[in-house]
């Protein structure tokens, strides 16, 4: 059998790479992006390889627009399935002090720890793990994974809120939305609110 190797399929999907604009809130951009408009708040730049999470999917642009509406500052979060890293990296850009990004694959884990780096991140915490459960608990989750993940890690992301947190949830389709949120509610959270990108949401509870 042929072994194609990474780097090929690297070069093709980073000439195919666009860079995105969440409103005036985010832009995300690689090194050969001309630079975005001043008016744009917060600005990272990826090496873009092809971990999910670029912010080009309905569900990373969603999750951008709710967290554009969360106090972040002094806050603790926990970053499950971190991928790319972006998410991270805009908690930490919007204030929070410490973050715990966290994913199972060794190709996102390399990828996120070269973003970080890239956007001179300082409070960061990158590992590798197979599941969400954590001894430490936190001011704000995100889990932009998929519904069957999701499904699997509820108790261990519930166990990693503290009371008064915040939780959200992604990398669903808007007909996941009763049933995530009947499982969140069986949790224990309160729902609060969707957003919806070209059939994809995100959702936000807190308890």
């Amino acid at each position: 059998k042929s072994i194609i190797k990474e780097e090929n399929w690297n070069a093709i999907w980073e000439s195919n790479f666009e860079p995105v604009q969440v409103a005036d809130f985010v832009g995300i951009r690689a090194n050969f992006h001309p630079p975005f408009d001043p008016s744009v708040q917060y600005v990272i730049n990826i090496t873009p390889k092809m971990s999910f999470g670029t912010g080009h999917h309905g569900t990373t642009y969603s999750l951008i627009q709710m967290m554009s509406e969360m106090n972040f500052t002094e806050k603790t979060v926990y970053d499950f399935g971190t991928g790319t890293g972006i998410l991270a990296i805009l908690a930490e850009k919007l204030g929070a002090i410490k973050v715990l990004a966290v994913d199972n694959d060794d190709w996102c884990i390399e990828n996120a720890l070269e973003n970080i780096q890239n956007n001179q991140s300082k409070h960061i915490e990158i590992q590798k793990v197979e599941t969400a459960m954590q001894e430490k608990q936190f001011d704000i989750i995100l889990a932009n994974v998929n519904r069957h993940i999701i499904e699997a890690n509820m108790g261990s992301l519930t166990l990693a809120g503290k009371p008064g947190s915040s939780l959200f949830l992604s990398g669903l389709l808007i007909e996941d939305q009763s049933a995530m949120i009947s499982l969140a509610t069986q949790n224990g959270w309160i729902f609060q609110k969707q957003k919806e990108k070209e059939g994809w949401i995100s959702l936000l509870f807190t308890r």
